[in-house]
């Protein structure tokens, strides 16, 4: 409760006065004198004081003399007395006196100084602990930081000192406020947003960072909500220029107060990073994608350049062989990553349904058509539209969408209203379209219409070097799917799979991986578990390199196709590193493989 002493010589005013306060909630202590007044302050403390300057024993300015030698004034001293010279009123506020009424006394005038007083007094009392509160929260962000990144170890306070800190790491940096604006970026982001640090600051993080990363759905807002940070999650990172970048992302909450909270994040551009992994030798991830045939990296290149452009592309290859991966692929790394990515498979829908497949088809439009369906060609705007097995589409349909392709713009079927779309077309085939074209199967405007920008994707039998990290890849999966720990496969069923001519290519060396895990219960998959059709096909596949013969040469090829890293040549091989050292050891090969 809130307290008042009153320190009065005259019993009339004091009951007057503590009546009338306590009247109004507050607890009330009186005193006769300055004497008793000082043994009662010492014991309950109160906040406000009012106090008479002419009392016997001791005056009000001896009271306050008394008091000021003991302690710093921090309570509301209002003085109440019937006369008062001007000396003894300018040493009263000397002394700490806040407020000076002349008797008789105006109890609500009063009340109004003591409600002041009171409402004066919370607030510094709520500043003071504002300004505690940030304090902690502060020291407390410091530690977060210096916890969670070791390269901020020895962050200062000092913003030059934290720039040069950001400055120093790998990845691009930021920092965002409470209100999700950006507070600092590092020299590494700026490069990646081809943007200045001038023109990034204090901006809102949406309109910097896109809406992938800081808009309404995007992944800081999953972590705001989740109130935990994330770790090395691939999304894409939506310039201000137009540009999309993938990125792997990492968001830590800094706590800055009780109330508010800050943002750090860090990221790195996926295609610089890939292409700094693809110019060292033995290199093999894309994306998705699993290589280190030097083909298969001409087409990396390629996907690249591409990407980003609106050309159609034509992606040829057998079947197995991965054209779906390469338009997603290109899809990721496009401005339209941010769209949708339909596939459609023509070879598996019936001729008299793919066009209903495309355009859609109006309620009533022929039997079975009970509502309105929207087609690919309108589920993909502003998207990617990949067709594959483009040339089973047939003839009577291929005018349609060539129609599409040229003009963005069709009717459903059974419709009247012509409906606009914007849509990139990557289609794939398994045949050869320039003899169906001779052939009159295939429209030669279409053709040449599809075939802006050919990729040719190159059979499993043309790069035998890409088995073993296939298989080591395929494992890796297979072990997280089926909770086992296979491995690796031994060097004699390795020899087996090198040997095989894979008409079916990467589909089906992952089908055989996938039943070779299925009738195995040991931790290396052995010759005896692969499929019949393997155990008996040990033909020459006319690779421009001979095969080894032995374990030994198996194990020297691998050292040249990575560079002589045995890390990298024992996962080329599929089997574990502990294993390839022993069979190094056996065979007498040192750390440049020369026996």
């Amino acid at each position: 409760m809130q307290k008042i002493l009153v320190i009065d010589d005259e019993s009339s005013i004091r009951k007057v006065l503590c009546e009338h306060l306590s009247l109004e909630g507050y607890e009330v202590f009186s005193a006769e004198n300055g004497e008793a007044g000082l043994e009662l302050f010492s014991q309950h403390n109160p906040q406000v004081i009012i106090l008479d300057l002419k009392m016997p024993r001791m005056s009000g300015m001896e009271f306050l003399d008394q008091l000021t030698s003991k302690t710093k004034v921090a309570h509301s001293i209002i003085v109440l007395t019937g006369y008062g010279s001007n000396q003894d009123i300018r040493k009263c506020y000397q002394l700490g006196v806040q407020s000076f009424l002349r008797k008789p006394v105006n109890l609500f005038e009063l009340s109004g100084i003591i409600k002041r007083s009171f409402e004066l007094r919370q607030y510094e009392e709520d500043l003071k602990q504002e300004i505690e509160a940030r304090k902690q929260a502060y020291q407390q962000l410091e530690k977060e930081v210096k916890a969670k990144q070791e390269a901020y170890t020895q962050l200062e306070i000092e913003h030059r000192l934290l720039k040069k800190t950001l400055d120093g790491i790998a990845e691009g940096v930021v920092t965002l406020d409470h209100t999700f604006r950006i507070q600092r970026i590092s020299e590494k982001a700026c490069s990646i947003l081809e943007m200045p640090e001038e023109e990034v600051v204090g901006k809102p993080a949406a309109s910097i960072l896109g809406s992938s990363i800081a808009g309404p759905t995007g992944e800081l807002m999953k972590c705001v909500q989740l109130r935990m940070k994330v770790s090395d999650i691939q999304t894409q990172l939506l310039c201000p220029s137009g540009a999309i970048i993938p990125i792997r992302l990492s968001i830590i909450p800094l706590n800055i107060s009780s109330t508010r909270e800050g943002w750090l994040l860090l990221f790195q551009d996926l295609i610089e990073e890939e292409r700094l992994m693809r110019e060292k030798p033995g290199s093999f991830a894309y994306g998705q994608m699993i290589s280190c045939d030097s083909n298969m990296k001409k087409i990396f290149n390629l996907i690249d350049k591409i990407a980003l452009s609106n050309a159609a592309v034509l992606i040829v290859g057998e079947s197995g062989t991965g054209k779906e991966l390469v338009a997603r692929e290109i899809h990721k790394r496009s401005s339209r990553a941010q769209g949708p990515f339909h596939a459609v498979n023509c070879a598996a829908i019936s001729p008299y349904l793919l066009e209903s497949e495309f355009f859609g088809h109006e309620r009533g439009s022929f039997t079975g058509a009970h509502q309105t369906k929207p087609g690919h060609f309108e589920l993909t705007h502003k998207g990617t539209f990949f067709l594959d097995e483009v040339g089973e589409i047939p003839l009577e349909l291929q005018g349609k969408l060539l129609r599409v392709l040229q003009e963005q713009s069709f009717k459903r079927v059974g419709g009247t209203k012509t409906l606009h779309v914007d849509v990139r077309m990557i289609a794939a085939t398994n045949k050869d379209l320039k003899a169906l074209v001779q052939k009159r199967l295939f429209r030669e405007d279409l053709y040449y219409r599809l075939h802006v920008v050919p990729v040719n994707l190159p059979p499993l039998r043309e790069r035998l070097q890409d088995i073993p990290i296939l298989i080591t890849a395929f494992i890796e999966e297979l072990n997280r799917k089926e909770n086992r720990y296979v491995r690796g496969i031994a060097p004699g069923a390795l020899q087996q799979l090198l040997h095989y001519s894979w008409p079916g290519n990467i589909r089906e060396l992952y089908h055989t991986i996938e039943y070779a895990f299925a009738i195995s219960t040991s931790s290396i998959l052995q010759a005896h578990h692969l499929p019949d059709e393997l155990q008996v096909e040990h033909t020459s596949i006319g690779n421009d390199l001979p095969l080894p013969q032995s374990e030994k040469e198996l194990i020297f090829q691998a050292l040249q196709k990575t560079n002589f890293s045995k890390p990298k040549a024992a996962a080329l091989l599929g089997i574990h590193r502990s294993t390839f050292y022993r069979k190094l050891k056996r065979y007498g090969m040192d750390v440049s493989g020369n026996a």
